[in-house]
């Protein structure tokens, strides 16, 4: 992912549509560096691991603001798609109030079957902070699982990079609760990129 996004900024940046991205990347690279030892099987109190045991068995559905978590929410759905071989879903506020939050009026039973994991990022503009809280509590009360995570201080790129790193490997622990090998998608993944 880093070998795909730098040059793509650097370009852009080159281009005069962004700002230089050299010590944004550089410090991004180094948190990811600092953070790494914290997902470590061994690693106590390790954050990916213990969400992968939260949402183990549940379907899980992902949400975000749209500013700038909303392409690692789906980018987090997509990895447990692929590396755990389970369903998940994602969806950004504001347009998820809109619509499917009505959804969780009736649950038919299902209410067991969801754990839904909201990604804040500091920078969320108030207004859709507040409504975060307000749907994390509204769900909390019909039943359903609600896990909150906050990204860390830092730059953009920084905070991307944290729930990148982190939701990753949380897809890759659940891989292995449920049963599966991991590597072989990785393995393809090089393949096609060698080939």
């Amino acid at each position: 992912l880093g070998y795909s996004l730098a040059p793509l900024l650097m370009i852009l940046s080159r281009a005069g549509l962004c700002e230089d991205q050299r010590e944004n990347i550089a410090r991004a690279a180094a948190s990811l560096r600092n953070w790494a030892g914290a997902y470590t099987p061994e690693s106590a109190g390790n954050p990916a691991l213990n969400l992968a045991r939260d949402i183990h068995g549940t379907i899980p559905i992902i949400y975000a603001g749209c500013d700038l978590l909303d392409a690692v929410a789906l980018r987090f759905k997509c990895q447990i798609n692929e590396n755990a071989e389970t369903l998940a879903f994602a969806n950004v506020f504001p347009e998820f109030n809109h619509n499917e939050l009505v959804g969780y009026n009736s649950l038919y039973g299902l209410d067991k079957g969801f754990s839904v994991i909201i990604l804040k990022d500091n920078q969320d503009h108030k207004r859709i902070r507040a409504s975060m809280d307000i749907v994390a509590r509204y769900l909390k009360e019909k039943g359903i699982k609600v896990i909150e995570l906050d990204s860390r201080p830092g730059q953009d790129l920084e905070r991307i990079f944290y729930f990148i790193q982190c939701l990753d490997f949380a897809s890759y622990y659940l891989a292995l609760l449920n049963g599966l090998d991991p590597v072989p998608v990785v393995h393809d993944v090089l393949n096609v990129r060698r080939a």
